[in-house]
């Protein structure tokens, strides 16, 4: 039986990945916590990497790291919102719109006729 060069060959890459994956599993499974520092430290270069890219990219385009969402009014606006809502309103007022309200509520329904129309035209139908 012949056995062609890539069925050679993917049978030892086969062996090799196994017997890789079979030592990490024995490496991560007896030194736990020198796997898990390992792992918190790429992160850490991760991060540190991401953030020196954040800060070149955003001097390239003039923009700040930690742009700002205008989402609702500035405090300045509340405060002004705040000191000119704060006006009291005057008891005569309320006694005189109280007034116009009852004032119209009593007024009587309107009385509408009909008033009809000749009929005929608008019911005739266009000859093609």
């Amino acid at each position: 039986m012949i056995i062609s060069s890539s069925a050679l060959m993917t049978r030892t890459m086969r062996f090799i990945l196994m017997t890789i994956l079979i030592l990490a599993v024995i490496g991560i499974a007896t030194n736990i916590l020198g796997f898990v520092q390992h792992t918190i430290f790429i992160a850490g270069i991760c991060a540190v990497m991401y953030i020196v890219y954040r800060l070149i990219v955003s001097q390239q385009q003039k923009t700040s790291l930690f742009p700002k969402r205008q989402s609702g009014p500035t405090r300045a606006q509340i405060k002004k919102a705040q000191r000119t809502s704060t006006v009291k309103p005057n008891k005569q007022q309320n006694k005189r719109q109280l007034a116009r309200k009852s004032k119209l509520a009593r007024r009587d329904q309107p009385h509408l006729t009909v008033i009809e129309g000749k009929k005929s035209n608008k019911t005739r139908k266009w000859k093609a």
